[in-house]
């Protein structure tokens, strides 16, 4: 059989084999030059201005509109578009989108309220039912991220406070909303901060503390916070934390400050590019973890930008690029160190160990049309 595939498809299958079980690759900056990413089709999405959100089942994905504060969910086998905007102060309304969004099954999007998870039809746009969330403490945020995993709605629920205050970093505050569905239990998980992080002990912290992505299966649940380079993994069946260990990516940068000082390198905003940022944490198969991550700008280059650019930050930003690892679980090792194309906007997912989807930047014609375009890429050896 194997006579009737072509070179390319043959070499495509090998790496994909190869990426997801991950053998004898040590993710060096020599070994990321063997591979490159090669353009495959664009999608055209429409409704433009869009944030990635999420991913299901390698086909829907979900994105917020900030500016119009609607919901988009792109379906890739059909190509079809759906849009829907509920923001208001009815019971059936959210007040805002921020990040506070996520898949509940392939028909409804959940938005996540202060006491409540709003579930959409994303079809239709119409309002299904509510599930009530009873809170740890008093608050005005909603959870973020909320998504189902395998028979668990699993959120984030940041601590409260100012980054710079050390008094933050001494509460042990639990920071993972687990909702069980068959049981109707809810759960919390985590300790903010973790033993081994950055910021255990309250003396330094960072842009962003206390924000975490996540992905896992009906058994495990794999956590990082996206300004640390620290795995987190939990037990969704006994609700125990199981392990945390340092992420060995010696490209993410963390820029750490003194906790009681407001003091910056450049100022408050400016500042957000100078440490890496993780914006994708995907599991793959059982055994692979995919981490996506904004790199950092190093502060000379970040204010030779700004001179030359008198409109940032209102109407100029600097070109983000991002880098991509594939982290084993079982051994704890890096097995996969490759840069994204330059050429993209805004990651949003993998479509498997060796194809990516990401948002092109906007074009005169895309932003006329109201139009995005999602491209895919396929990763492949030199």
């Amino acid at each position: 059989m194997m006579r009737y595939f072509t070179l390319p498809v043959l070499c495509s299958v090998f790496l994909c084999l190869f990426l997801l079980s991950c053998a004898g690759l040590e993710g060096t900056k020599e070994e990321s030059r063997l591979y490159k990413w090669r353009q495959g089709k664009t999608y055209v999405i429409e409704e433009s201005n869009l944030m990635p959100e999420g991913l299901r089942n390698g086909r829907l994905f979900l994105f917020r509109n900030p500016q119009a504060q609607s919901v988009t969910v792109f379906d890739l086998e059909k190509q079809k578009t759906y849009t829907f905007k509920k923001q208001g102060n009815t019971p059936d309304a959210y007040p805002f989108l921020f990040q506070n969004m996520g898949f509940f099954n392939d028909t409804l999007v959940a938005v996540s309220h202060i006491s409540k998870l709003l579930l959409y039809d994303y079809r239709k746009g119409d309002f299904a039912t509510s599930i009530p969330v009873e809170r740890r403490r008093q608050t005005f945020a909603p959870f973020l991220w909320p998504r189902v995993i395998g028979q668990q709605i699993v959120a984030i629920d940041p601590p409260q406070g100012g980054w710079s205050d050390p008094q933050l970093y001494q509460q042990n505050t639990p920071y993972l909303w687990v909702y069980d569905l068959s049981t109707g239990q809810a759960h919390w998980l985590g300790t903010f901060p973790e033993e081994g992080s950055l910021l255990k002990g309250g003396k330094f912290y960072y842009l962003n503390a206390g924000l975490y992505l996540f992905d896992g299966n009906e058994r495990y649940l794999y956590v990082v916070p996206v300004s640390e380079p620290l795995l987190v993994i939990f037990d969704l069946q006994s609700k125990q934390k199981v392990a945390v260990e340092r992420l060995p990516i010696d490209a993410f940068t963390v820029q750490t400050y003194k906790t009681g000082s407001t003091e910056f390198i450049i100022d408050d905003y400016a500042d957000l590019y100078l440490t890496s940022r993780f914006v994708r944490v995907q599991l793959l198969g059982k055994d692979t973890l995919a981490l996506i991550y904004r790199k950092a700008y190093t502060k000379e280059r970040l204010q030779q930008f700004i001179k030359e650019h008198p409109g940032f930050p209102e109407t100029e930003q600097p070109p983000l690029f991002y880098g991509m690892v594939y982290y084993r679980l079982s051994d704890k090792r890096v097995v996969l160190n490759v840069d994204l194309p330059e050429d993209i906007d805004k990651p949003v997912a993998l479509l498997g160990p060796d194809k990516l989807a990401a948002l092109l930047s906007p074009t005169e014609e895309s932003e006329q049309k109201n139009h995005s375009l999602l491209k895919i890429y396929t990763l492949s050896s030199e």
